[in-house]
């Protein structure tokens, strides 16, 4: 006992050790022998060993979502690998759904999202009911049923004035439904001017802490400290001219 103790320390392996290689999956052997997975996979590569593969059957109701929805989707909601699924898919001659952003939606379909389920109004159209929750998503409209939250005067006050990003976390709203609100009143995207340094704004780099600067100049944090290492000018070195 005290020899295989010490064989293990070495990194050396054991008949009884090597018995035990492909009997369950790498992680399962490693975690009985207390080595890593690595170490039990290229031991049983090195051994040609092969892996044991557990196959969990299909069901007839996975079976029937095949084609329904995209492989990356189906992947997630059966807990297993896209390649799985794809290959599951393909032996029973299933095509894949269309990518929803391939279908050209006209002005009167685009009216209809949201005033019905999303499989009634996919029935209507002829397609998925997946294609039409993404146009909906994208467009920034609440399901049917669910009542959107409508924008303020204020609201609309601040489309453009920053990114979309930022806004939309600021409104607790989702970034399409801020970016579709803001092409809808054909206000353009939000560009950050670059701040032009004058002789002034470098005088007074390093009098002061780099929030209150950027306070005072109307520029980023990071704007101040880029600009006061650029100069070499130290944090709380006084340089002021005349």
């Amino acid at each position: 006992m005290q020899t295989e103790s010490v064989a293990q320390v070495r990194g050396r392996w054991m008949p009884g050790e090597d018995q035990l290689l492909g009997t369950a999956s790498d992680a399962e052997v490693a975690r009985k022998l207390g080595r890593t997975e690595m170490c039990v996979y290229q031991r049983r590569r090195r051994l040609r060993i092969p892996a044991t593969r557990h196959v969990v059957p299909w069901t007839p109701e996975e079976d029937c979502l095949l084609g329904e929805l995209p492989d990356q989707e189906l992947a997630r909601k059966f807990g297993r690998s896209v390649i799985a699924v794809a290959h599951r898919r393909e032996r029973r001659n299933i095509p894949a759904p269309p990518r929803p952003n391939l279908k050209v939606w006209t002005a009167a379909e685009d009216a209809l999202l949201g005033t019905m389920m999303d499989y009634e109004l996919a029935r209507r159209l002829g397609c998925r009911a997946y294609v039409v929750a993404y146009r909906r998503r994208r467009s920034g409209i609440a399901p049917f049923g669910r009542k959107a939250r409508a924008w303020t005067r204020a609201e609309e006050m601040l489309l453009g004035a920053m990114s979309d990003q930022r806004l939309a976390k600021r409104l607790k709203r989702t970034v399409v439904s801020v970016s579709v609100r803001r092409k809808r009143k054909g206000i353009p995207i939000f560009k950050r001017k670059t701040h032009v340094w004058r002789r002034e704004d470098d005088n007074i780099l390093g009098s002061r802490p780099d929030e209150q600067i950027a306070l005072l100049l109307g520029v980023t944090v990071l704007a101040v400290r880029h600009r006061r290492g650029r100069l070499g000018i130290r944090l709380g070195r006084r340089r002021i001219t005349g």
